[in-house]
């Protein structure tokens, strides 16, 4: 039997079992799955390119010294490994949520959009922000996935695929300002007490500032190559189809309310709900719209394209786990929070500063900010360094997100390189790093000022 076949097929019942074991607790499913991984593993290994070879190989061993440090018995090292298997799974299946938008020809239609009413790159980043910052506060990488797959080969029309990358990951990062998808809210809100309300108007404040932040830097960019960007001149030939566009627009609205429904209703993980939406919404879009020949042909498109190279993407999420299981196993990331030095008490900008990059930083070495965050805002009183508890909440989400757009083993940044097919850290820090320093430099500014007068 070809190899290829079976790689592809064990990608997908590796997603397929997690999905599975999440909803029925059943524990044969879950040893069934690993045992599927270490053969989606062993595949990988020899046809994963080098680059993404060594980092593998580098998580898996210092997850490894770590464990033994630790004396972690075989049940931690199995849940290491199985960690991120839904969120494998749902990196895995959201490919399968473009297929509806594959049913008609809707990407005609944007590019004609574009041409007509987006002569420059600003007006189309700013309509991609908006939607992709509210969708992805309310439901996560549900809307990730498709506003990627919705806008890619529109952002090619001005020659700025890397900058449509960037501009994807920064506005769903500014959803983590207020959206409760977000672990950083959900902790600030439970941990510190702090009203969800309280949350949202300042929240809004920060992600219009990085909007405008993001928007500034493309306009740079655009003046320091003028010819490299080009202008989209409208011809007098080019028709708006605006019924594509409205279905299209109703399909995205769709998905994004089905899968937030679900959430509130049953309380499922978003993990969990966004694979079972992709394998769903497709097959019954394409029934009501009589599209079953097209619904075959993007299954197609699937198996042929996107799970052969999810085994890369599958490794690169199991060795982050794994890291970080081991890290929090070893108590390593406990440790971290006593690391700020006590002379910055004294100077609050400086102190706000360095708490950030005690979050971001760790991230960039594969420490996930679930870790060190709750471990920070469990071991440090606010009042005792000298902040108030809004400063520190807002210190703590505007590193929080950060560290999540530039880590190149956080979920945005994994899930992003696998759809563009680029090693994860061009993606964040690659993009990004210049970015990233002037929003740790405004954010630490205005939290300085805002902070105590919440």
């Amino acid at each position: 039997m070809n190899k290829n076949f079976l790689i592809r097929i064990a990608v997908f019942s590796y997603a397929f079992l997690n999905v599975l074991y999440y909803f029925f607790q059943y524990k044969p499913i879950y040893y069934l799955s690993i045992a599927v991984l270490f053969y989606v593993l062993s595949q990988a290994f020899i046809n994963m390119p080098k680059v993404n070879k060594r980092v593998c190989i580098g998580l898996f061993v210092l997850g490894t010294a770590l464990m033994v440090y630790a004396g972690a018995g075989p049940a931690v090292w199995i849940k290491g490994l199985g960690k991120n298997g839904l969120l494998i799974a749902l990196f895995v299946c959201a490919p399968m949520l473009n297929m509806p938008f594959t049913y008609a020809d809707y990407q005609s239609e944007l590019n004609n959009v574009a041409k007509c009413y987006m002569h420059t790159m600003i007006p189309f980043y700013l309509l991609i922000s908006i939607p992709t910052h509210i969708f992805g506060a309310l439901t996560g990488f549900a809307a990730f996935a498709i506003m990627y797959n919705l806008f890619l080969e529109t952002s090619k029309l001005y020659n700025s695929e890397d900058i449509f990358i960037s501009s994807l990951g920064r506005s769903y990062s500014t959803s983590g300002f207020w959206g409760t998808s977000w672990a950083s809210v959900l902790l600030v809100v439970t941990e510190l007490g702090i009203p969800w309300y309280r949350i949202i108007p300042i929240g809004m404040i920060f992600s219009a500032v990085s909007f405008a932040i993001n928007l500034f830097s493309i306009k740079l960019k655009m003046m320091k190559e003028p010819g490299r960007y080009p202008r989209l001149e409208r011809d007098q030939n080019t028709v708006v189809h605006w019924n594509k566009i409205y279905m299209m627009l109703i399909l995205a609205v769709l998905i994004v309310s089905v899968t937030l429904i679900i959430n509130v209703t049953t309380g499922w993980n978003l993990l969990a709900i966004v694979p079972l939406v992709s394998f769903t919404f497709p097959l019954v879009v394409a029934l009501l719209q009589k599209k079953i020949p097209e619904y075959k042909k993007g299954l197609a498109v699937f198996y042929d394209k996107s799970l052969y190279k999810c085994q890369t993407e599958t490794t690169l999420f199991t060795a982050a786990g794994f890291l970080a299981t081991a890290l929090d196993v070893s108590g390593v990331s406990d440790k971290i929070p006593h690391l700020i030095p006590g002379f910055l008490i004294d100077y609050p900008p400086l102190l706000i500063a360095s708490l950030m990059l005690l979050l971001i930083i760790p991230g960039q070495l594969g420490i996930h900010p679930v870790a060190v965050g709750t471990a920070m805002v469990t071991a440090i009183v606010p009042a005792s360094i000298g902040l108030s508890v809004p400063t520190f909440a807002w210190t703590i989400i505007c590193a929080w997100l950060l560290s999540n757009m530039l880590s190149p083993f956080s979920a945005l940044n994994l899930t992003l390189a696998g759809l563009a097919d680029r090693p994860s850290w061009s993606v964040g820090l690659g993009l990004s790093w210049r970015y990233g320093i002037v929003c740790l430099i405004v954010y630490t500014t205005m939290v300085s000022i805002i902070g105590p007068m919440l």
